[in-house]
């Protein structure tokens, strides 16, 4: 009697064992997944002007993309040329020289920053990586109008500002953000 209930309890203890480990293995690619996919895309113009020090009148200008993780905040993304209000065509470079009201584009032609940070609540902080070359980086701090959650929900990030210091010890400057998607300057 033991044997016929154990004869039929088999094939049940089987399934068993393979929907716990099919299971857990789905878990763990839903994790991996959400990880990779649960980030969000979020766009903005963004402008960064050095105002003091070595690299004064240095300006990074373009659009900013960024990767969000809406649990965290974190972030990772780039900033790329925007398309010139002028001319209809994307400009040459995310780097400027100003020059009284002029922009001179900046000959090295680099045409992507990298970008790190962090948003919480009406928060942010920033890194943009090697603007002017290997460990020569911008770093911004700064206020949202809106917190990410609204951004993410409404698709306007309203107007975010803040201090900025770098490349070079010494720089500092401010950025900004303008609200509502529209372009500050060019």
């Amino acid at each position: 009697m033991t044997s016929l209930k154990f004869t039929r309890s088999w094939p049940l203890a089987l399934l068993l064992i393979g929907s716990v480990l099919f299971m857990t293995a789905s878990a763990q690619d839903q994790d991996k997944d959400k990880d990779k996919d649960g980030a969000r895309e979020v766009t903005a113009f963004f402008e960064v002007t050095v105002r003091q020090g070595p690299s004064a009148g240095l300006v990074a200008y373009g659009v900013l993309t960024l990767n969000v993780n809406p649990g965290t905040g974190n972030f990772t993304g780039s900033l790329t040329p925007a398309v010139s209000l002028a001319t209809g065509l994307p400009l040459t470079t995310v780097l400027f020289m100003q020059s009284g009201d002029s922009f001179i584009p900046d000959p090295s032609g680099v045409t992507k920053l990298d970008v790190r940070g962090t948003v919480q609540g009406h928060a942010i902080n920033l890194i943009m990586l090697n603007v002017q070359g290997a460990g020569k980086d911008l770093v911004g701090v700064g206020t949202m109008e809106n917190t990410l959650q609204e951004w993410l929900r409404t698709g306007s990030h309203g107007f975010i500002r803040g201090p900025a210091i770098g490349p070079e010890p010494g720089d500092s400057g401010d950025w900004i953000a303008p609200c509502c998607g529209l372009p500050h300057f060019f």
